[in-house]
């Protein structure tokens, strides 16, 4: 019966033990698939499979590509093609020969052969003409080799989707074509994809696609290649990834029905020997957002209506530029802007149409002596036969054109053709500054304000809001009503600074506007009628002296000294001209009294470039019309008042700041401009340097603006602003200097408007200046505290600055411990009040002692921190062991010491740390191309005495490895020994019961010990809040360890069972 019973029990325990170690497999079952998952591992790449293909393709896409090959095969066979007799057990590449390399490419022979080679990538030859029927899905990177032959297409969808980079070769000939007339294109490239033809002709018959359709890609067209079809190219964006498309064409597009190119939010560049042409319609057309650089040929044939490139869609851009050709035969013009938010610009290159330019709306810059713009047509005929045609259409028709340099001929040179309407809000100003101006017409043209007709060069109609300004210039026309064009031009011309003079020039006769003699500017005795002709006859070293008011834009290029003497530059109206532009190698140093002004959207009073140097001793810059109305309206007319790129010296550091002034009361832009930032920077671009030891800054926004690519030092002068004193995103020393605003003063942060590198925040270092702002705000705000050092200047309150990123006041690695803010004169200043070191005695000054007013330490150290010793050497044993951070210790405020008024002062309690009040309702300051938030003040909270407060970080586990992560295995074998520790308790238990005595001896209790061991080793080695490993190196250790469980399970077993059959 005993043996039963011992038989019964020992079944009993084996399932016990059976159903611990079960659930120790279960425990670990999900950790080892979860490591699984992490290392990649999988039953294919254990059996030598790679896996590769079949974890990198979506889910939906392996049985859709498998559809499409057998559907091929399928329609092949009912083609007539040759059959397949077992279509599943077909070896993929079983038809092709090669290796996919260019010395050993794949050959192919049929559609079948080519989807296959396309599918697995590489280098393709056609061995001859291929027919195909079906889409060819290509995500690999292809070269396909034409190799004279034909690829022939007559499918019902696109030929190629491409979504990797396709090259087609076929420099010694070869031709892809589609006969059919179906909906679909011959290349379909997204945003990942690429197309370069280098060679070949690509003809398509489809009247209702185009050849090449791309979605965000980027398509070259080589020399060599032609493109023919009802509609040539498709450069449109992506509007998933919002990526847009890049067209490069130097062969030949031709389109016989309409639209060479169709352009949309994208990019296309007709390089020199590239042609685009268009049977009808327009040669190009843009929509929104668009870019067109020629330097290539644009044809338009035949006469049915249409324009050589047509800009119709807003804010896009046409670029023209020397040895590029545009022809239209078409009932329209070359070239046609009708967008008020898009321009036309021209600088160099052959015009030519039944009208050269028509202008409905948009913006009109032509420049450069190698400009020709010619009307075909004999006479005028509503808008054709004009050189340039402003065609007022209605009554808010936006017309802004300045012509400089080209030679204009038509019936009439410049023509205004346009209606009048009630309430019409139209604005159409044209001026003509230099350049010739001719008239071929037939007929006579009839002249506006007369009742004679004559052939005259430019004819505007005399109608409100319709502007023509003759400012320079030649012009001819109708010889023989000399008189009556002399006075017809000079109904354009402002005869008070302008005069019209009579001119021969290879036997024609002329008529030439001419500024007005005057004295201007005066070098070295010698007077000049233009400022632009005394720089240009001044020496280097020269002094340049203002004599009069003038309104002129000039450039400087050497080295000269601009003596304002009182009066006024202006700069020429128009958008984007600066007053004053000092190039690379060009050095300039104004001396005041007297005002540099610009008065023109998007134009600065002193635009100094890479390269040149600016010295501004005293004088007034402006921008007098400055119509900036909110941090998001420009008011269309907002600049910087000064832009600097290269080195500019701003003040001469005299005491009178209001000896140069600098002023702009807009709330678009900031006032001063230091370097490039990341949005509009480029490769290698500089820095510039900007030191500002004196001057006026009077500003409703931003006084200085220092940028990425910007390196400003600031010494002296006084800046009053509504918002910011010094934005800064690149590197900024302030030594000096007064500053007052409602807000706060300072702002540091990092430049991330699209996309900035985080290693382009500002670095700001405070080492002196008086600030005073408002009592709710923070002085400076900042954004890269990583990178911020104050160690100086007068504060009006105690919100010296705030970290905006960790939202805490100043921390000792802003300020370092043996400086302190000391409280005189009602403000705060910024100075060294103790060494590093703490061996000041004076415990006034003690940086230990914080603003809740802490006393000093007793133990006789004489040093006034807490828990004796210096603040530094105590914050560097705690915080800076291993390397660690010194940002790790916020300090909740700058100590704050009272300066003694008289030799025994009386003690003076230390203020608390200032809660910061809620910011205003006004919305933070958007910069023209940067946006920068106000500080985010803490909310309020009641006062209490601040302590002392340790980060500690997470506690490490002791013995843990240097790798983050934690062993499945270990956990395994700690279970299995505390498993084996249990069974012999009980094990010992029962028998103990069952005999009713001592049938057992108390070697069960050396089972615990390596169960305790085991669990011992886990608890210091792993840490379980990392990621899973199957073992590491601890796993042998508890190896041995469960090993040595079992050696005791076993050996207390057999003891047990000896005593028991003694008994």
């Amino acid at each position: 019966m005993k043996r039963r019973g011992n038989m019964r029990t020992r079944k009993k325990l084996a399932r016990l033990l059976a159903l611990l170690v079960a659930s120790c497999m279960i425990l670990g079952s999900p950790n080892a698939v979860v490591f699984a998952e992490e290392n990649e591992i999988s039953e294919e790449s254990l059996s030598g499979n790679s896996p590769a293909e079949e974890t990198s393709a979506a889910p939906t896409e392996e049985p859709y590509e498998e559809l499409n090959v057998e559907e091929k095969a399928l329609e092949e066979v009912r083609s007539g093609n040759e059959a397949i007799e077992n279509f599943e057990s077909v070896n993929p590449l079983a038809g092709l020969t090669g290796s996919g390399t260019e010395i050993d490419p794949w050959l192919v022979n049929d559609g079948k052969e080519l989807v296959e080679a396309v599918e697995n990538g590489g280098y393709i030859r056609l061995e001859k003409d291929v027919q195909h029927r079906g889409t060819i899905y290509m995500e690999q990177d292809v070269i396909l080799d034409l190799n004279q032959h034909v690829l022939e297409y007559d499918g019902r969808n696109d030929l190629f989707e491409v979504k990797g980079k396709l090259t087609v070769k076929a420099e010694n000939g070869g031709r892809i074509s589609y006969e059919g007339n179906s909906d679909c294109t011959m290349f379909s490239v997204n945003a990942a994809g690429e197309l370069s033809l280098q060679g070949g002709e690509y003809s398509s018959l489809s009247s209702r696609d185009y050849v090449i359709d791309s979605f965000g890609g980027k398509i070259t067209v080589g020399e060599g290649a032609v493109i023919n079809g009802y509609y040539g190219i498709n450069a449109r964006y992506d509007s998933y990834s919002g990526e847009e498309s890049n067209v490069i064409i130097k062969g030949k597009v031709s389109a016989y029905y309409d639209r060479g190119v169709n352009v949309k939010k994208s990019k296309v560049t007709i390089e020199k020997g590239g042609t685009v042409e268009s049977s009808g319609g327009n040669g190009i057309t843009t929509g929104d957002n668009s870019q067109v650089d020629i330097y290539g040929e644009v044809k338009r044939t035949k006469s049915s209506v249409g324009n050589g490139i047509n800009i119709s869609g807003s804010n896009s851009v046409l670029n023209v530029y020397t040895d590029a050709k545009i022809e239209s035969t078409a009932k329209g013009a070359a070239i046609s802007l009708d967008n008020a938010q898009s321009a036309v610009h021209i600088m160099g290159g052959e015009i030519t149409g039944r009208s050269g330019i028509e202008v409905v709306n948009g913006t009109l810059n032509i420049s450069g002596d190698s400009t020709g713009i010619t009307g075909t047509d004999g006479e005028i005929n509503g808008t054709l036969g004009a050189g340039i045609v402003m065609n007022k259409t209605g009554k808010s028709n936006s017309i802004y054109a300045v012509i400089e340099d080209a030679e204009v001929t038509g019936a009439c040179a410049v023509y205004g053709e346009g209606i009048y309407n009630a309430n019409d809000a139209s604005n159409v100003y044209v001026e003509l500054k230099s350049g010739s101006f001719v008239s071929l017409a037939k007929t006579e043209v009839i002249c506006s304000g007369q009742n004679r007709q004559i052939k005259a060069a430019v004819n505007f109609p005399e109608r409100r809001n319709m502007s023509l300004k003759l400012t320079g210039g030649k012009y001819s026309g109708d010889e023989e009503n000399a008189e009556l064009c002399a006075e017809h031009y000079g109904k354009y011309v402002d005869v008070s600074s302008h005069q019209l003079k009579e001119v021969m020039e290879d036997g024609q006769t002329y008529y030439r506007v001419e500024k007005l003699a005057a004295d201007i500017a005066e070098v070295n005795g010698v007077k000049y009628p233009s400022l632009r002709e005394a720089i240009g006859a001044a020496g280097d070293g020269d002094t340049v002296t203002l004599l009069a008011d003038i309104t002129e834009c000039v450039t400087v290029n050497k080295k000269i000294i601009l003596d304002l003497d009182g009066f006024t530059l202006t700069n020429v109206d128009g958008k984007g001209e600066h007053t004053i532009t000092v190039v690379s190698a060009g050095n300039l140093t104004v001396n005041g009294p007297g005002t540099v002004d610009n008065v023109s959207h998007q134009g600065a009073a002193i635009q100094n470039e890479a390269g040149g140097f600016v010295q501004l001793n005293s004088g007034t810059y402006s921008r007098s019309k400055e119509n900036g109305k909110t941090t998001e309206s420009s008011g269309d007319n907002s600049w910087y008042t000064i832009v600097n790129r290269g080195e500019m010296v701003i003040g001469d550091g005299n005491d009178d700041d209001r000896d140069l002034t600098i002023l702009q009361n807009g709330s678009f832009t900031s006032m001063v401009r230091n370097g490039s930032g990341t949005k509009d920077a480029k490769e290698n671009t500089p820095i510039a340097e900007m030191t500002i030891n004196g001057g006026y800054f009077d500003h409703g926004k931003i006084d200085v603006k220092n940028e990425a690519y910007g390196e400003v030092t600031i010494n002296g002068g006084k800046f009053s602003c509504d918002r910011w004193g010094l934005v800064n995103y690149g590197k900024a020393i302030v030594r000096g200097g007064v500053f007052e605003g409602k807000n706060a003063l300072i702002y540091n942060g990092v430049d991330d408007l699209a996309g900035a590198d985080k290693a382009k925040s500002g670095e700001l270092k405070v080492e002196g200046g008086d600030f005073t702002y408002s009592e709710d705000r923070y002085c400076i705000s900042d954004y890269a505290p990583e990178k911020t050092w104050i160690t100086g200047g007068t504060y009006s309150t105690q919100k010296v600055y705030y970290d905006e990123v960790n939202k805490r006041e100043l921390t000792s690695a802003v300020m370092p411990d043996q400086y302190g803010t000391v409280l005189s004169d009602g403000k705060y200043t910024v100075k060294a009040v103790r060494t590093s070191g703490g061996d000041s005695n004076d415990s006034s000054t003690d940086s230990g002692n914080n603003s809740s007013g802490g006393s000093n330490n007793d133990s006789g150290s004489g040093s006034g921190n807490r828990g004796g010793g210096s603040r530094s050497s105590h914050r560097d044993e705690i915080l800076n062991a291993g390397g660690a951070s010194p940002m790790l210790i916020p300090v909740p405020q700058p100590t704050v010491v009272q300066e003694p008024a008289a030799p025994a002062p009386a003690p003076v309690q230390p203020a608390a740390t200032p809660s910061p009040a809620p910011l205003p309702a006004e919305e933070p300051a958007q910069l023209e191309d940067e946006s920068v938030p106000l500080p985010e003040a803490p909310q309020e909270k009641e006062k209490e005495e601040p302590e002392m407060v340790i980060n500690i970080g997470e506690e490490e586990v002791p013995m843990a490895a240097p790798s983050a992560s934690w062993a499945i295995m270990n956990l395994f074998l700690m279970l299995l020994t505390a498993a084996g520790a249990i069974l012999t308790v009980v094990w010992s238990i029962r028998r103990r019961e069952e005999e009713a005595e001592e049938t057992a001896s108390s070697l069960w209790m050396a089972s615990l010990i390596p169960a305790i061991c085991s669990a011992a080793v886990f608890v210091l080695t792993e840490n379980i809040g990392t990621s899973i490993v199957v073992a590491d190196r601890w796993t042998v250790t508890m190896l041995l360890i469960a090993l040595a469980e079992g050696a005791v399970v076993f050996f207390v077993y057999r003891v047990t069972n000896k005593a028991h059959d003694r008994v």
